[in-house]
């Protein structure tokens, strides 16, 4: 599509980022971050989407800064309910900033979504692990990055 992609995540995440496809990697709780992406952006405006997958308050709080005048800001990671952020509507409006909410996609754009891994634009990372394996399942969990999928005996 031509978008240069960042990726904005904590901890031990570059590695990941960058092998999904990520252009660029940015630490999140570094407070450098805003700055330095916006340097990646055509007279550092800010980017023209920023989409939240991460389910922090915090996170939705750093994508209004991160936005571009007339951007979109796509809502995908719910936050606890203590984790609201704190949004004055002026903000959007001065802005012009789209603020898009999605819970599931419909089935055309599910379709458009695995065309894109059909294509090898998007290439996810699947791991499998046999039934047998599942005791050793709960560990992998917080270690992995992408899907984990279990394969059950004929």
């Amino acid at each position: 599509m031509g978008f240069c992609v960042a990726a904005v995540d904590i901890g031990p995440a570059k590695e990941s980022c960058i092998k999904m496809g990520a252009d660029a990697y940015f630490d999140g709780a570094s407070p450098d971050t805003p700055a330095e992406l916006r340097k990646l952006t055509p007279n550092e405006a800010g980017a023209k989407a920023v989409i939240v997958t991460a389910g922090s308050g915090r996170a939705y709080q750093n994508a209004l800064d991160l936005v571009a005048v007339f951007g979109t800001l796509v809502c995908v990671g719910i936050p606890p309910p203590d984790q609201a952020m704190s949004l004055h509507p002026l903000t959007l409006i001065d802005r012009g900033i789209n603020l898009l909410g999605t819970l599931v996609g419909t089935r055309t754009e599910t379709l458009e979504a695995l065309e894109f891994v059909r294509r090898g634009v998007v290439k996810p990372i699947v791991e499998s692990v046999n039934f047998d394996q599942l005791d050793d399942l709960v560990n992998q969990f917080s270690k992995t990055s992408g899907k984990l999928v279990i394969q059950f005996p004929s």
